[in-house]
């Protein structure tokens, strides 16, 4: 029983790792820091986890989000400790995804 325990703990490592290793170094820390203030300062409800924070950032990186924005806009929305749930939301829907995928370089026309 004990290495299964030790098992799932290790899967659930390689999964966070991977969803926090598919972010840019910058977007990272801001992923992070916005998670960070989100779950653990304003215990935000519109996610459950930590991971399911990140993830979402990550969803918002790949589609055209701007992580560095949206982190801005929350430490404003935030500074006078106030976790206003509009300003949060007003904050996802400036920054968050734009359903236009990011520019990851590689040229996706076929001709």
């Amino acid at each position: 029983m004990n290495a299964m325990t030790t098992g799932r703990a290790l899967i659930a490592l390689a999964m966070l790792a991977t969803s926090v290793a598919c972010v840019g170094t910058g977007e990272q820390s801001d992923c992070s820091k916005m998670c960070d203030t989100l779950m653990r300062d304003c215990t935000y409800e519109a996610y459950p986890t930590t991971e399911s924070c990140l993830q979402g950032c990550q969803y918002n990186a790949d589609n055209g989000g701007d992580v560095a924005g949206q982190k801005a806009c929350l430490d404003e929305a935030t500074a006078d400790d106030s976790c206003d749930t509009f300003a949060v939301i007003e904050c996802e829907n400036a920054y968050g995804a734009t359903g236009e995928p990011s520019d990851d370089g590689e040229d996706d026309a076929a001709e």
